[in-house]
């Protein structure tokens, strides 16, 4: 494995999904022109579907993430810490991704806007957990020679 790119290539593909979600909103957007926003439950189901499986998403997301990183044992080698790393993030953002897409797929079938707000909430997180250097070094549980192999 080429330590060297890691950083690089997770970055990577944390940016093609969150630029899969964007424009997927931004077709959906298009392609659904009018819209509603109405809290009304009796009349959309969907309203506890998207919210709920956000809160789950976001939850459980959470949970396997620091269950996987706190795994992580400081005497592995290098590769095995890294590799444990990528798939605890790629799990956290697959979760979010799902929730993000459902709640965009649900607003183009109803027409709804809440599903764009949860939507773009969920987005926003997704942002947020992006994997940088320092946030790789502390999680995978680096020293100092591993840090500076990571590139």
């Amino acid at each position: 494995m080429d330590q060297n790119s890691f950083t690089s290539r997770i970055s990577i593909i944390h940016m093609a999904l969150f630029s899969g979600q964007l424009i997927l909103l931004a077709v959906m957007l298009y392609l659904k022109a009018s819209y509603t926003v109405s809290l009304d439950i009796q009349d959309d189901i969907y309203i506890f579907l998207v919210l709920g499986l956000a809160v789950a998403s976001y939850m459980l997301g959470n949970y396997l993430y620091k269950a996987r990183i706190s795994s992580i044992i400081p005497s592995e080698s290098f590769d095995v810490k890294l590799n444990s790393f990528r798939s605890a993030a790629i799990l956290r953002m697959a979760l979010i991704e799902a929730a993000t897409l459902f709640a965009i797929i649900a607003y183009f079938f109803n027409g709804n806007f809440l599903f764009i707000l949860v939507a773009f909430i969920m987005l926003i997180y997704f942002f947020m957990i992006k994997p940088s250097r320092p946030i790789i070094q502390q999680e995978a549980k680096l020293n100092a020679s591993e840090s500076k192999q990571l590139g």
